[in-house]
């Protein structure tokens, strides 16, 4: 391989992609840089700073919503039980599922 001279995508400005780089880059599997390092690094702390500019970006909230829960009854002792998930066999309830594996 040899040096290479790029185009920066964002300033247009041009960087040398020296044969060692090139050789890290392919070794894991990465694409070859579009931009050069100040326009990356400004990118990189544009894309993590948070709405103060202060590094971190925050998670985002979602709005509370209830779970959907289904209506079971134990198999063995007949209790009433409220699952988030829809079964296909009769369930147990903990009470008596741990009593059957409780040996």
């Amino acid at each position: 391989m040899q040096d290479a001279t790029i185009n920066c995508a964002a300033c247009g400005g041009s960087f040398l992609f020296t044969a060692s780089e090139q050789g890290y880059y392919a070794e894991r599997g990465f694409q070859f840089p579009k931009r050069c390092r100040p326009c990356r690094q400004t990118r990189r702390r544009s894309r993590h700073s948070g709405p103060s500019g202060i590094s971190g970006a925050l998670p985002t909230v979602r709005p509370y919503q209830p779970r959907e829960t289904h209506e079971a009854n134990c198999v063995d002792c007949g209790d009433d039980m409220r699952l988030p998930f829809r079964l296909q066999s009769p369930p147990r309830c903990p009470k008596c599922f741990l009593q059957e594996h409780a040996d």
